[in-house]
């Protein structure tokens, strides 16, 4: 397959996604995985096996987590696929290799209650800055809405309707906006934080330092932010944290009944909300063995 060697070293690799059905999103993080791929196929040609090398070499990778391992794969599958949907190669060479197996197993330690306690209290503290007040926001829209971070960077000012505590989202694998309520806290910090940067339209948040005025705030920004909170407060735990309490405290709350949560969560299927429901039962079975086995050594 030397001529495919040929080919794919002179077609223009970074645009195979480009005649996809894909959101700017998902192309972006395709994007930014396949260099990876491309460094493989120079180093080792292609044949009939390469993405089940490709496999290997991924699996060697001892820097990679599971989940990152099969994030890699997919890209290289799809990205192959499409070569040979555009007639780049005479074979598919996507099929016949198997993902990394992966436990369904919650890896993210959520925020807890105490934790969850001691930002408000701290942002209770804070003054009226801007950059105070849109710290707010972010940190409403985390905790009170259960938002995901691309969700809140997607976020433009005509998204947000006060008048009827609402706020218009484009969820995760959607293209339309869909309504969701307003928790009053986040009614509360939202229209302060409005009032105080007089955005009118366009990107809810932007960056306020290095990046150029009025880009649209990253999901790296945003985690930045977050994570700055946190170091301060001296909380290990990460950003998607947030959401984690967010559905777990939902779930207790309504006792298991997982979809009525879905509804403010808005999981596309129960699957990973029965993760959740697991391992808060499973806490509660522990503590009953705590309790069968008092003994001290």
């Amino acid at each position: 397959m030397k001529t495919n060697d040929i080919v794919i070293r002179q077609s223009r690799m970074m645009s195979i996604f480009d005649s996809m059905d894909i959101t700017e999103n998902t192309k972006q993080d395709y994007l930014a995985r396949l260099p990876r791929l491309i460094k493989f196929i120079e180093r080792n040609g292609i044949d009939r096996d390469l993405l089940l090398s490709y496999k290997k070499s991924l699996r060697d990778d001892v820097t990679l987590g599971v989940s990152a391992k099969n994030k890699y794969l997919t890209t290289a599958r799809i990205a192959l696929r499409e070569l040979y949907r555009q007639g780049k190669f005479a074979i598919d060479l996507s099929v016949g290799v198997k993902s990394f197996q992966q436990s369904n197993k919650h890896k993210v330690i959520g925020l807890n209650r105490e934790e969850v306690e001691a930002i408000c209290n701290y942002l209770q503290t804070l003054g009226n800055s801007l950059q105070n007040i849109r710290l707010k926001a972010i940190v409403a829209l985390l905790l009170f809405q259960g938002l995901r971070q691309i969700e809140i960077c997607r976020l433009d000012v005509e998204d947000i309707d006060l008048a009827n505590s609402r706020i218009y989202i484009v969820g995760k694998g959607r293209t339309d906006r869909e309504p969701i309520h307003i928790h009053p806290e986040t009614h509360k910090v939202l229209t302060q934080y409005l009032r105080r940067s007089q955005v009118k339209y366009g990107p809810l948040f932007t960056h306020l330092n290095r990046q150029p005025h009025g880009n649209r705030l990253s999901t790296r920004g945003l985690r930045m932010i977050f994570q700055n909170l946190l170091e301060l407060l001296n909380i290990h735990k990460t950003t998607h944290g947030t959401r984690h309490y967010f559905t777990t405290e939902l779930i207790r709350h309504f006792q298991s009944d997982l979809a009525t949560v879905a509804k403010f969560t808005r999981h596309s299927s129960l699957e990973m909300l029965n993760v959740y429901n697991d391992e808060i039962l499973d806490k509660k079975k522990m503590n009953e063995v705590i309790k069968a086995l008092p003994f001290k050594i």
